[in-house]
């Protein structure tokens, strides 16, 4: 596991609709700490041979996300990634007629 450190933000919208940004670390002066699969990559090579994958840290994949293990507060947790959309050829002439 690889460790970092982050600014937790948050986003609020207000009734006259505007945004309003809120830092956590503006507040009590500390960053978040979250780790991460260190070997995910090596992970997701694997699944995508169709090998064990689970002990890197690469989760799985589906049509649009990517699921990469992390860690934050003790909490083990699925980091849901977007994947890069690229429709086959078959399903876009399908849609098509």
């Amino acid at each position: 596991m690889i460790q970092y450190s982050f600014v937790h933000s948050t986003a609020m919208l207000n009734p006259d609709g505007d945004v309003m940004f809120v830092t956590a670390s503006s507040v009590d002066g500390e960053y978040e700490g979250i780790e991460i699969a260190k070997d995910w990559e090596n992970g997701q090579r694997l699944y995508e041979e169709g090998k064990p994958h689970e002990a890197m840290g690469f989760i799985g994949k589906g049509y649009t996300k990517q699921g990469i293990y992390v860690s934050c507060h003790g909490h083990e947790l699925n980091n849901s990634q977007d994947v890069e959309f690229l429709p086959r050829q078959d399903s876009v002439a399908g849609s098509m007629c």
